[in-house]
């Protein structure tokens, strides 16, 4: 698993900017058309990983829930 803080993601960039070959890819860009933020996960496609959802404060998040 890959973490990667400050991605600098936007919704007019396309997932193949950001894809590993091998890994599928999560990610939450930062919103409200300000620089920076945003954040990926990577997860060996081996795993089977699913993307959650989870309610806080926090803007620039995602998480996975990982099946081994």
């Amino acid at each position: 698993m890959i973490g990667v803080s400050e991605s600098w993601g936007t919704e007019d960039m396309a997932d193949e900017k950001f894809i590993i070959s091998g890994y599928n890819m999560f990610r939450a860009d930062h919103g409200g058309g300000l620089r920076g933020g945003g954040v990926l996960l990577l997860v060996n496609s081996a795993f089977n990983a699913v993307k959650v959802k989870l309610s806080n404060k926090f803007a620039d998040q995602v998480w996975c829930k990982v099946q081994i």
